[in-house]
């Protein structure tokens, strides 16, 4: 069945706008595969000498564009290129590259001679301050960015903090690295969060970013292609959340009428990731069908003693896409 033949029985007519509005603004987004032919005015070099390169407008403007997609799903502000910050962002791409290995902080790695102390020193400041990770080649966008915002990749399991980072509402301008090494099987990127050591610019109010979000929400946003990597769901609070208790989540398909408890539920309060003060993270085992509409309730926080809850409706981003 196609979506288009059954979108004025499930969706109303605001949410079908919405629809319509996130599926143009994804049909913007390049589809392409990008690997060091295609993605660079200057490619990097690794020889005597590190060269750490410079991305294309092009592809520049189609990452700023991916990052803002996930933004405006969400309600948040688009986020700008902060000055040099695409450069500092691409030395410490390169860097990873160079070493082939990634660590916040390039901890624990050797510098190779190819780069210089202070271009490996730049790299260890600015990956503090970013999420990292390392790419397949070559790579689509989707998958450049989309795994930073699925988070299933994440080293540390169902930590979602380099999704609260691209979703962060403190957040305002960005530089954005990747570095390929020529033949390489993996590239390295690094988004940079220019402000994100700014304390003081976390609003002083309850904010709340859902993932998915309430309203409708992109059904290949909690899908995973790997069956041992499955997307974790989250709720970022910029206040701080006590319990009293056991923190439960449970989620209702209130078209089929079923409800479940989901699986591994952590509450953070420690790490801040986004500049958020607690991020619940859990999974879900419920179907997700298009045009059902979910509830999602969370128990146990003593900022909301009568549980706090929303309710969404997923899509599917590609017109035609199968119900």
């Amino acid at each position: 069945m196609h979506i288009s033949s059954v979108s004025a029985a499930t969706y109303t007519s605001a949410e079908q706008r919405q629809i319509n509005k996130q599926r143009k603004m994804y049909q913007k987004i390049s589809q392409r595969e990008y690997d060091d032919h295609n993605s660079y005015a200057q490619r990097p070099s690794f020889k005597k000498h590190l060269v750490v390169g410079k991305l294309s407008n092009h592809y520049q403007t189609q990452l700023l564009a991916s990052l803002n997609f996930y933004r405006q799903i969400e309600g948040l502000p688009t986020v700008y290129y902060g000055f040099n910050a695409n450069q500092q962002a691409q030395t410490a791409a390169a860097d990873m590259a160079a070493a082939n290995n990634f660590q916040h902080g390039l901890k624990g790695i050797t510098r190779p001679d190819v780069v210089s102390q202070r271009q490996w020193q730049e790299g260890q400041q600015i990956t503090l301050n970013s999420n990292i990770g390392e790419m397949n080649v070559p790579e689509r966008l989707d998958a450049t960015m989309g795994n930073y915002i699925r988070d299933n990749f994440n080293v540390e399991g169902n930590n979602t903090g380099h999704r609260a980072w691209l979703l962060s509402p403190i957040v305002h301008s960005v530089g954005i690295g990747v570095a390929h090494r020529p033949n390489a099987t993996f590239a390295y990127s690094d988004i940079y969060f220019t402000d994100q050591a700014q304390r003081a610019v976390t609003p002083n109010r309850a904010v709340v970013i859902n993932y998915p979000t309430t309203g409708v929400f992109p059904k290949e946003l909690l899908t995973s292609d790997v069956k041992n990597r499955p997307v974790y769901w989250s709720s970022a609070f910029t206040m701080e959340q006590g319990t009293t208790g056991r923190v439960q989540v449970q989620v209702t398909d209130l078209t089929a009428k079923r409800t479940v408890n989901a699986a591994h539920v952590n509450l953070d309060h420690t790490n801040h990731f986004g500049q958020f003060a607690s991020i619940i993270t859990y999974r879900p085992s419920l179907k997700i069908v298009n045009g059902h509409q979910y509830r999602v309730r969370l128990t146990g926080l003593t900022q909301y003693p009568k549980g706090y809850q929303y309710e969404f409706k997923p899509f599917s981003l590609v017109r035609g896409a199968s119900h």
